[in-house]
């Protein structure tokens, strides 16, 4: 399903600045915290962080910058 991403409310934009301001406060001793996923799985804070800025990177490259 395509979206335009560029078309999205201003609001959208506010929420993702929060987001970066909230993990900005994050302690660097909680970034070790592990974090269970399921599966038995567990990953770190800060490899949680880091895979979700890739993700939405991933989408600012694919779906804002490059008009469709």
């Amino acid at each position: 399903m395509e979206r335009d991403y560029q078309d999205r409310p201003l609001n959208e934009l506010v929420n993702l600045f929060h987001i970066v301001y909230i993990v900005s406060q994050i302690p660097n001793e909680k970034l070790s915290n592990l974090c269970h996923l399921g599966d038995n799985q567990q990953k770190s804070l800060e490899w949680l962080i880091n895979d979700y800025f890739e993700h939405m990177e991933y989408h600012i490259h694919h779906h804002i910058l490059i008009k469709k």
